[in-house]
């Protein structure tokens, strides 16, 4: 039997508690283990950081002996969320833009049975089509019209596009704050501060000594900051060998309901293709597990001394086709793309993963037998 597991949960967007997605995540845990016969001990423990910080969590105790500890990381009071439709719905298309290009460039990945495909071809200005025909139609008008929609009319939309879009819209808002690049922008700020509290977690999990092995599991908008927290804590092994020693313990990461492609669409169409060197420094340390490597004008060689010490962890990502936040990952290599149903509408699907119980039986396989 495989040594203690940590488990660090990232949650999603929205307007989150503190302990809410650890309640979550352990609750459904409880409830799926108790389906398989098995009667549990749940234990609230507290430990020390090296930060000097206290960490609260639950360990639970399995009667096979096996011990699997869980910690959240929340980040929800880090972000202000303030931030105009027109900025949303300009995201939306240049993010579309850039899928579009993508799948036209590597058709291999193009899905024929599934949306947002057709023809062969990803549906133009397929992100947009959530907010409705109207807004769908504002998107197809040049990008000036759109930015001279007024930020006063934003509570009016707000009521006019319903629950399910709503919903939709203040989801991507946190997606579009969170992937501000101008480092300037306030957004930037709030992004480096949850992004650096996410390296912190993880850092202090892989030098726990009570550990064996640990899972990375971010729901939606978690999965990106679990991906970019993963990054840059393979930055600092390059540095620090000690931490290296121990990059062995991150098992697997676990995405459910992940924005992570459409992240990266967004940034491939702004990307300019002639810029080659700024291009390979930007894959050299944001690169991890991307399917695209930048094009190097022959007779040119460059190189990098950022090594991979993350390339065996094991990559699950779980996607409802009712969530239109998710979607199966195709700009990325080596990951496990899971089709999930978790019986809910359209939209509203994207809050339920946490209740989906083929996610914690894939968990609980993947502990058992050691990954």
């Amino acid at each position: 039997m495989p040594g203690k597991t940590g488990i660090l949960v990232i949650h999603g967007i929205g307007e989150q508690a503190p302990f809410e997605t650890l309640d979550l995540f352990c609750v459904n845990w409880i409830d799926y283990v108790k389906t398989q016969g098995e009667d549990i001990e749940v234990t609230h423990k507290r430990r020390r950081t090296e930060q000097n910080r206290y960490q609260d969590y639950v360990s639970i105790h399995h009667p096979n002996g096996q011990e699997i500890d869980v910690h959240e990381y929340y980040w929800a009071h880090r972000v202000k969320r303030d931030i105009s439709f027109s900025e949303v719905l300009n995201w939306l298309v240049t993010t579309s833009d850039g899928a579009r290009e993508y799948y036209d460039e590597y058709n291999e990945y193009v899905q024929e049975q599934e949306p947002p495909f057709k023809n062969g071809r990803f549906i133009f200005r397929w992100y947009v089509k959530p907010l409705g025909r109207f807004f769908r139609t504002i998107s197809m008008m040049p990008w000036v019209i759109r930015w001279l929609i007024p930020a006063g009319l934003d509570r009016l939309i707000h009521l006019l596009i319903g629950r399910t879009r709503r919903l939709f819209l203040n989801y991507i808002g946190d997606v579009v704050i969170y992937t501000s690049s101008d480092l300037k922008s306030e957004y930037y700020q709030y992004r480096e501060c949850v992004l650096n509290g996410a390296v912190e977690k993880i850092r202090d999990l892989m030098l726990n000594h009570d550990y064996e092995q640990l899972i990375i599991l971010g729901h939606s908008m978690g999965s990106v900051i679990a991906y970019d927290a993963l990054k840059r804590v393979n930055h600092e092994m390059n540095h620090d060998e000690h931490l290296q020693r121990q990059r062995y313990k991150i098992k697997s990461l676990l995405t459910t309901g992940s924005p992570l492609d459409k992240v990266a669409f967004f940034f491939r169409h702004r990307a300019k293709k002639s810029a080659y060197v700024r291009k390979f420094l930007i894959y050299a340390l944001h690169g991890f597990r991307t399917r695209e490597k930048p094009f190097i004008p022959k007779g040119i060689t460059l190189e990098t001394p950022v090594k991979d010490h993350l390339e065996h962890v094991k990559w699950v990502n779980f996607w409802d086709p009712g969530d239109p936040i998710s979607g199966h990952l195709d700009y990325y290599r080596d990951v496990e793309n899971i089709r999930v149903d978790n019986q809910r509408d359209w939209g509203i699907t994207h809050m339920y993963y946490w209740s989906n119980r083929d996610v914690y039986r894939r968990m609980m396989d993947m502990i058992k037998r050691g990954f």
